[in-house]
């Protein structure tokens, strides 16, 4: 095993990064184990970081790109809203 690679995968078992913006979006978006596109966009748009180009990515990416879009508005100050 490579040394350090227990703590990587503890680190990993829920699924996410382990910040609390990647559980709680794991929470909101999950759907029968799948990411909801719909709920995704929802979201993005009520925070005003949706743009259309996204659509065309894969799930996982799309999830990825909304949530450092929504990372940069916390960074700034502002508060993320939820439906």
């Amino acid at each position: 095993m490579i040394k350090g690679l227990g703590d990587l995968v503890q680190r990993y078992e829920d699924g996410s990064c382990g910040d609390r913006l990647a559980r709680k979006l794991r929470r909101h978006l999950e759907a029968g184990g799948r990411i909801d596109l719909a709920k995704l966009q929802e979201l993005a748009e009520r925070n005003t970081v949706w743009k259309p180009r996204y659509a065309s990515l894969n799930p996982g990416l799309a999830r990825m790109v909304v949530a450092n879009c929504l990372r940069k508005l916390v960074r700034a100050g502002s508060s993320i809203d939820w439906p």
